[in-house]
């Protein structure tokens, strides 16, 4: 969720290898508005967005 180009590139092939379905891997990007997950990945996706976010504006 950081759009690191090694991250994107790297991640969904080990969750894939992993047994997570291409649909959640696609709708990543959306999962604010996807119905792929649950509340509580949503939470942890909330939490995961706001610190990446922290980190971003105060590392420029």
């Amino acid at each position: 969720m950081d759009c690191c180009a090694y991250c994107l590139g790297i991640h969904p092939k080990s969750l894939r290898a992993a047994g997570e379905s291409n649909s959640r891997i696609d709708q990543l990007g959306g999962w604010q508005v996807s119905d792929q997950y649950t509340e509580k990945e949503r939470a942890a996706l909330a939490w995961t967005d706001a610190d990446q976010h922290h980190d971003l504006r105060h590392t420029r």
